[in-house]
Parts: structure tokens; C-alpha cells; sequence
């Protein structure tokens, strides 16, 4: 089964990654730009929190504080200052072991 996230409106649409990948779809200036982004299988839970956060905002952290963690469970991450939206969704523990298949954006 895989992991899919909703791109913000304006211009909407959808990013579909593989089982075990995190889809990213990342809107500035009214355009989208999906990825999907694939992870390390021996990170811990905590080193791949920390991995998820700083390649979705871009940020780079050597650990995460409260609201960090609550960018990561609300799927959403807006940066007024650079004027962009980024959702994602983060795959579960166990599905992020055995990445399979292939990318699509839509």
C-alpha cells in the first residue's frame, strides 16, 4: 500500500511514494514539488524523527524540541519567511523498514 500526502491549495494535487518512503510535497509561488524521501532502515525512532525534520524544513537540528515534534505529527510545516508549505506524511514505524516500488506525483 502506498504512502500519500495532499499538497496545499493553491495548486493542490497529490504526492505518492512506496511503502516505507515518506511523500513530501513542498508549495511555493503557487507551485508544487513532490518527492519522496527514503530513510536509513537502522535509524532509531528518534534519529528518524530528527532526519524527517530537518529534510522537510530544512532546518538543521541536533535535536528536536515541542513544537518540532509537533511539526512532525501535524503533517504540516509553514515557513512565512521563505513563503512556503510543506505536508508530508510519515510512514509508520514498521512500514519504513521494507521500502518497495516506485515514486508518482499527481
Amino acid at each position: 500500500m502506498a504512502d500519500t500526502c495532499t499538497c496545499d491549495n493553491p495548486p493542490g494535487g497529490t504526492m505518492t511514494c512506496p511503502d516505507g518512503y515518506t511523500p513530501l510535497c513542498t508549495v511555493e509561488n503557487n507551485t508544487a514539488h513532490g518527492r519522496c524521501l527514503q530513510p536509513r532502515s537502522e535509524l532509531s525512532r528518534a534519529e528518524f524523527r530528527l532526519w524527517a525534520f530537518q529534510e522537510i524544513t530544512g532546518v538543521p537540528r541536533w535535536s528536536l524540541n515541542e513544537e518540532d515534534e509537533h511539526v512532525l505529527d501535524s503533517g504540516i510545516y509553514r515557513d512565512k519567511d521563505r513563503g512556503l508549505v510543506v505536508t508530508f506524511r510519515l510512514p509508520a514505524e514498521d512500514d519504513r523498514r521494507s521500502p518497495s516500488g516506485g515514486q508518482r506525483f499527481a
